[in-house]
């Protein structure tokens, strides 16, 4: 059992205001590969749209959904938990999820739209377009990245060619 002593001393230390932090130190090379790899990733999620065609008005209207950041995607994603058991498994409410995506990441015929032209869409699609629009949207934030994943761990765990020979 720790004494009371200990205990305190302890907490001194917790309490001990945090030593000056060091200078940052020069760029090195790792640094370098990382703002490399922040880069591309921002490239590729900005680059990231993939189109779909709904039906509004009698008319095919042409829609593309680009990828957000992680952050908005989840703050989105936990703002509206699920109501229906149909959502449980993918942890939001798909449809609220769907109508409030952000408009900066949506076109209508290939132009920028707004939030409220948006909502107005969304809510006159008939089942299968929001079925199709709600997986389109989990497919670019989570489906994708999940395969990216799987596709990378196999790469790095496949013996490589040297071993093999």
């Amino acid at each position: 059992m720790t004494g009371i002593h200990e205990l305190i001393d302890r907490q001194r230390q917790f309490d001990a205001p945090p030593a000056e932090p060091e200078p940052p130190a020069a760029t090195t090379p790792v640094n370098e590969g990382l703002e490399f790899l922040i880069a591309e990733a921002r490239r590729m999620r900005d680059a990231n749209w993939v189109d779909l065609e709904i039906i509004l008005g009698g008319e095919i209207v042409a829609v593309a959904f680009g990828e957000t950041s992680g952050d908005t995607w989840m703050h989105l994603c936990g703002s509206n938990p699920p109501k229906r058991d149909s959502d449980r498994p993918y942890g939001y409410d798909c449809a609220a999820v769907s109508r409030a995506f952000p408009a900066e990441r949506i076109k209508l015929q290939g132009k920028p739209t707004d939030a409220s032209t948006w909502a107005s869409v969304w809510d006159l699609l008939a089942e299968e377009d929001c079925a199709n629009v709600q997986a389109v949207l989990w497919g670019i934030h989570i489906g994708d990245h999940l395969e990216a994943r799987k596709r990378l761990m196999a790469q790095r765990d496949a013996p490589s060619e040297a071993a093999a020979d």
